[in-house]
């Protein structure tokens, strides 16, 4: 959603993405944006099937020089995970605005 409305999100948290689902469409919109994305995005080591995704994603955000990052955490895909896990402090300030 923020790749297709930049002027209206300046940052992007996922936890767990599902980026792999449409994969090809969220690296054409990456393409084609202007305006930088702050990202964040973690997941687990037991979500062997988000890694590679996780990886292209973060290899495209470095090529445009985008702020982004990237944390493999040890868990699942579940409540149990996110819970234990919620937006790290670095996530927090990676967010910060400055003014």
């Amino acid at each position: 959603m923020a790749l297709s409305r930049p002027q209206l999100f300046s940052k992007v948290g996922g936890q767990s993405s599902g980026l792999q689902l449409d994969e090809k469409k969220l690296a054409s919109l990456l393409g084609a944006a202007k305006d930088t994305i702050r990202f964040y995005s973690d997941f687990g080591t037991y979500e062997p099937h988000f890694i590679p995704a996780h990886e292209r994603l973060v290899a495209l955000l470095k090529q445009k020089r985008w702020p982004c990052i990237y944390q493999e955490l040890a868990g699942g895909h579940n409540w149990t995970s996110w819970r234990q896990y919620p937006i790290s402090r670095t996530a927090s300030e990676h967010f910060e605005t400055k003014i």
